[in-house]
């Protein structure tokens, strides 16, 4: 673009690149919240489980504990081993005690399997744990099941048996409340989302603190999920075993993760089992005070840069467009020696342009110019590097002081600035005596030479202050840009064609050429 083609432009600063770049990085750390929330919510998941299971077996396992632990100092006393004493004598004994610690009923059971009340005997023949207890002649503790004077009542039995001169002449049992386990067990799982289970010695659900129904199979029930790191045999087996496990399992459009634990001196399981979403939820509220707080920080602080922002962009705009005006007044003028270079350099940017001779700086033209080649890529016109050199600077330091060759370097950054403009070009000061220029939007190759032939003259000028006999010039190395060209390549070439002009008499120009570094 020509200098003449960039009247009409309009410089805007805008604060849009600041909202978004903000915007994406509130975005991130949302993002960050969650996907945070989420890893957290699974770790939540297997440690409520597990810390759940392990709360209700110590509550049941001690229930169990402490009801075996009076049914066998009763078993000890022989006032109920001794099967010739009175049962009604046991009966009324074993009452006293029942109101006192609070079991559905403790009872007394002779040697023929018959247990004993106040309306007299009943055969428990038929009661497999009572076989087993006489058989075995172990302590019996059964899954839950119908008893009681409605047949519909449904207790836990927990039975130690009798020994007289060395053989089993009865059993004392108590039977435990079904809702007594029950409580238990809610009491353990409290927390939102977290159900537990009880199962029997045949994996059958018995108490239950969610909807699930008494006596169906467990495994049955995991047959509605899909399992990872585990498997429904696998699972069947453990429980049978005895054995502590876990697993994940998904039933859309929710997550859940089981801990299954034997509980002592029984052959039941208690399974543990938390959901993602109740968890999750749980969190997100937990941390939602600290979201709201950083949404609205970033709300704000998006409205005050954007007032600060548009406040400041009228004397930006401004302030470019004088930068502008006064460009086009200076580069109209054939003859910088009458120029105030200090009002020139004052309008460029602290850190972003040379001091001395106002062009940019070696790292902001090297951020800058790579963004132009890749604007040339697919271009038809003509783009070409340069690397100039002003030639024996150290002579002219030496002979006439630094303030000669200073006042060179000023003259010929503002030559190269010229053409920077005409050709939509870009220059930098790229070491103590060399400058580097990317000129665009040549036609063809002839035009670049007629303006290099230009440039070259131009780049060898007299230092007046000095005297009449003191002149400077350059040599300037150029390299055709091609598509896809990479800087480092166009800095290498040029730096050739310029040790090309320095080896054959200096003070003009050569092109890069890859055959024999001949002209093209």
């Amino acid at each position: 673009m020509k200098a003449d083609e960039r009247k009409g432009e309009k410089f805007l600063l805008s604060y849009k690149p600041v909202f978004k770049y903000n915007l994406i990085f509130c975005i991130l750390i949302l993002l960050t919240f969650i996907v945070g929330g989420i890893y957290h919510s699974f770790e939540e998941m297997k440690w409520t489980s597990k810390t759940t299971t392990n709360a209700a077996k110590w509550q049941i396992e001690y229930r169990i504990k402490q009801s075996i632990r009076l049914l066998e100092s009763c078993a000890a006393q022989e006032q109920y081993r001794d099967p010739s004493l009175p049962y009604m004598d046991k009966v009324n004994s074993l009452n006293q005690i029942n109101r006192h610690f609070g079991y559905m009923m403790i009872r007394y059971v002779d040697q023929n399997i018959n247990v004993y009340s106040a309306r007299g005997a009943t055969s428990l023949a038929s009661r497999e744990y009572m076989q087993r207890l006489f058989t075995t002649g172990k302590v019996q503790v059964t899954d839950s099941f119908a008893a009681g004077a409605d047949g519909v009542t449904l207790n836990y039995t927990v039975a130690v048996p009798l020994y007289w001169n060395e053989k089993i002449s009865g059993s004392i049992f108590c039977a435990i409340y079904f809702d007594e386990i029950q409580r238990l067990l809610v009491g353990a799982s409290r927390r939102s989302g977290v159900e537990a289970t009880m199962l029997g010695s045949r994996n059958q659900m018995m108490s239950v603190t969610d909807k699930l129904r008494y006596g169906n199979s467990y495994l049955d029930y995991l047959g509605n999920f899909r399992l990872f790191g585990n498997t429904k045999n696998k699972i069947e087996a453990d429980l049978l075993g005895g054995k502590d496990g876990g697993f994940w399992a998904m039933h859309l459009p929710n997550l859940y993760y089981s801990v299954y634990s034997p509980v002592e001196n029984t052959s039941w399981n208690i399974i543990v089992t938390t959901d993602f979403w109740s968890v999750y939820w749980s969190q997100l509220m937990g941390d939602m005070p600290a979201v709201i707080i950083f949404i609205l920080s970033f709300v704000l602080f998006a409205w005050f840069v954007s007032r600060y922002m548009r406040s400041q962009r009228m004397t930006v705009d401004s302030l470019i467009q004088s930068v502008q005006m006064l460009e086009r007044k200076l580069y109209l003028d054939k003859n910088p020696h009458s120029l105030d270079f200090n009002e020139v350099l004052q309008l460029t940017g602290k850190g972003l342009s040379d001091s001395l001779t106002g062009v940019v700086t070696r790292s902001v033209f090297v951020s800058q110019v790579n963004g132009r080649l890749k604007n040339l890529v697919g271009s038809e016109d003509v783009a070409a590097f340069c690397f100039i050199d002003l030639d024996d600077l150290k002579k002219l330091n030496d002979t006439y002081g630094h303030g000669a060759g200073d006042l060179a370097l000023k003259n010929i950054g503002y030559i190269l600035r010229e053409y920077e403009k005409k050709f939509d070009g870009l220059t930098g000061r790229y070491g103590g005596d060399e400058f580097v220029m990317l000129l665009t939007g040549l036609k063809n190759v002839d035009e670049l030479r007629r303006v290099l032939d230009e440039l070259a003259s131009r780049l060898h000028f007299p230092l007046a202050e000095f005297g009449e006999d003191v002149t400077v010039h350059c040599s300037i190395g150029v390299a055709l840009y091609k598509s896809g060209a990479e800087l480092d390549y166009l800095v290498s070439s040029a730096d050739q064609a310029l040790y090309y002009v320095k080896q054959h008499g200096k003070g003009t120009y050569h092109i890069y050429s890859k055959e024999n570094f001949r002209e093209v």
